[in-house]
């Protein structure tokens, strides 16, 4: 697994490698498919990430550097506005290194307009920087000291 993850929870799914960071990021490492990803195998993964990151809120560190995966359109579009993830995470940053995923992730961001905070980075320090400035911005709906800590929103 790159990227140097200290993990103290880590699973291998058939469409990616998890592991929990830092206590609230959740680092996922995409496989390459060499096949596009649908909802069903989304929804797969969505769940052995809900398993290990369980009702605390988090961010997501998807690494899609030196693979080749396309996500379905129903995929984008339920990755976009899925519950648990418009309540339990603050933001995610996405790593990726080819024009291809840059145009997509272009597109993603157009069309699918996720409702959480999201980035797209070709290194990782880079995107954990700005993790830890959207923790830093979201403090007051965030309780750094204890993730698992229930979360009230004024709207």
């Amino acid at each position: 697994m790159a990227g140097g993850v200290n993990a103290w929870k880590m699973k291998e799914t058939a469409s990616a490698f998890i592991a929990i960071r830092e206590s609230d990021i959740l680092y996922v490492k995409m496989k390459d498919l060499g096949e596009e990803m649908q909802l069903p195998q989304y929804l797969e993964l969505l769940n052995d990430c809900i398993e290990l990151m369980g009702q605390r809120r988090h961010f997501l560190l998807l690494d899609l550097r030196n693979i080749h995966v396309n996500f379905g359109h129903e995929v984008r579009s339920r990755k976009a506005s899925h519950p648990y993830v418009t309540t339990h995470r603050i933001a995610e940053a996405f790593l990726i290194n080819s024009l291809p995923m840059r145009l997509v992730s272009n597109v993603y961001l157009a069309v699918n307009k996720p409702k959480v905070p999201t980035r797209f980075f070709s290194e990782e320090s880079d995107a954990l920087k700005w993790i830890a400035k959207q923790r830093s911005d979201n403090e007051s709906g965030y309780n750094k000291t204890n993730p698992e800590a229930p979360v009230f929103v004024n709207f």
